[in-house]
């Protein structure tokens, strides 16, 4: 019987606007329940509750992601609060055994990115890379980093179908993000192995399938 190795990371992961919310975010003012009930993701004062049942699940990894509109609220202004709170909850983790594994872009952006930087302009790589630049300077404690989760439904759901921030139609400004979003990837990486050669870095991937021709009908 086949075991997996002792060092194999079994774990759970979430997104930080769709537990915390964050009157900051562009998605705020695009969610109509999260607008009328703000209640409703309470994450941000509950963390160490939350937290806590981690290890009745007995996982020892946890991918989370951080908010970039509660660290940087405006441009050129920085949270120093919100960066303190990821620490705590990286500390929590690292105590109880667990894996910080942190994802820099969960879809959200602060308002003030999305309206006057959005993916299609290329001033957008140099404002996301500050912003991580700034979250490498200041967190500890991570050795696995997520720089983009899922891209591809970003770029689909912000510029091919207009569901999502930007909320735009236009395949030209998709290709125009895209290359931005991909070269904030690259930059990113060389940046956090610029502060640990033995950081582990990627982006999280959404694997699609057709239902229909797995299942033969």
């Amino acid at each position: 019987m086949k075991s997996f190795p002792e060092d194999f990371l079994w774990g759970v992961a979430t997104s930080a606007f769709q537990l915390e919310g964050s009157p900051y975010a562009d998605w705020t003012s695009w969610d109509s329940i999260l607008s009328e009930k703000p209640e409703v993701t309470n994450y941000y004062n509950l963390y160490k509750e939350d937290l806590a049942l981690l290890n009745e699940l007995w996982v020892n990894a946890y991918r989370f992601s951080l908010e970039w509109s509660r660290i940087q609220p405006r441009e050129n202004v920085w949270d120093e609060r919100a960066l303190s709170h990821y620490q705590e909850i990286i500390n929590i983790l690292v105590n109880n055994n667990i894996e910080p594994m942190v994802t820099l872009h969960h879809f959200t952006h602060p308002l003030w990115f999305i309206k006057k930087y959005p993916w299609h302009e290329d001033a957008s790589v140099e404002y996301f890379s500050r912003y991580v630049e700034k979250v490498l300077t200041e967190l500890k404690g991570v050795r696995y980093w997520i720089t983009f989760n899922e891209p591809c439904v970003l770029l689909l759901g912000g510029y091919l179908e207009g569901c999502m921030p930007p909320g735009k139609r236009d395949a030209s400004l998709a290709v125009e993000a895209v290359r931005n979003i991909l070269a904030c990837h690259g930059r990113a990486y060389e940046m956090i192995h610029g502060k640990a050669s033995d950081a582990m870095v990627s982006v999280a991937v959404v694997f699609q399938i057709n239902a229909a021709q797995t299942f033969n009908v």
